[in-house]
């Protein structure tokens, strides 16, 4: 489905290079030719490793919103039991809210959207997320316990569509780049909660940790823009020379 998912919307560019092969031929539609050949192809394509750090990115988003409430909660001045504690708690949950609303219904909201595009709009909820506490709460000084519905509200978004679409994006740059892309979700939780919070105890503001997970979702859409958008025409214009490669060995 993920796979389908890439090949669904593509850009121009990618249009008019998959007409090109449909036309010369070397464009399988139908399916035939030898699967295991392709498939060794394949495995054949070196990793794109800075996709890695495109998932450690958004997922470090993630591992903040989890392991920084404490801090926002000493912020806004809200105990462990009463009204506002319970109003945080539900506030907090809209992180699993925002990501089963974008996981049912990115495909209908989204639909008219890209995959690569899907990637940036997540990117851009998972920033305004994790810019909300830093900005609003900590050196905003504000105790409004709304800021948390939409800081967490919009990381659940961003993550949500994120873990939907991404794989579906690097599907072109072949099952290595995956397999190693994958690697960086537990990486970004661990540099969050662990060398994170120790900084933090060590007497580090949390609003440090917020501003780098800023910082690195926007670099990773650097890393995006820059790998993800060619790697369909690249993979396209690859394949379209093998396969005429193959034929004129063929016809020798």
């Amino acid at each position: 489905y993920l796979e389908a998912c890439s090949m669904s919307s593509p850009t121009i560019d990618d249009s008019a290079l998959i007409e090109t092969r449909r036309a010369s031929g070397s464009l399988n539609v139908d399916g035939d030719g030898d699967a295991s050949q392709q498939q060794q192809e394949e495995d054949d394509i070196p990793p794109v490793r800075a996709m890695a750090f495109v998932f450690l990115s958004m997922f470090q988003a993630y591992a903040a919103m989890q392991n920084l409430q404490f801090s926002i909660k000493k912020e806004m001045g809200v105990g462990q039991t009463g009204d506002k504690a319970h109003t945080f708690t539900w506030a907090v949950t809209m992180l699993h809210v925002g990501k089963l609303i974008s996981r049912l219904a990115h495909n209908v909201i989204c639909a008219c959207w890209s995959p690569v595009t899907r990637v940036y709009l997540s990117m851009g909820f998972v920033v305004l997320g994790s810019v909300v506490p830093p900005a609003f709460i900590m050196w905003g000084d504000s105790d409004w316990l709304g800021w948390v519905f939409i800081s967490y509200f919009c990381i659940g978004i961003g993550i949500g569509v994120f873990e939907a679409t991404f794989l579906a994006v690097i599907t072109p740059l072949g099952k290595s780049t995956k397999s190693f892309s994958i690697l960086g979700i537990p990486t970004g939780f661990l540099v969050i909660g662990v060398p994170g919070v120790l900084l933090m105890g060590a007497g580090m503001s949390a609003q440090f940790i917020y501003w780098y997970v800023i910082v690195c979702v926007l670099l990773s859409a650097g890393i995006v823009h820059q790998k993800a958008p060619r790697a369909l025409k690249d993979r396209l214009v690859l394949d379209a020379v093998q396969d005429e490669q193959r034929q004129q060995l063929d016809s020798e």
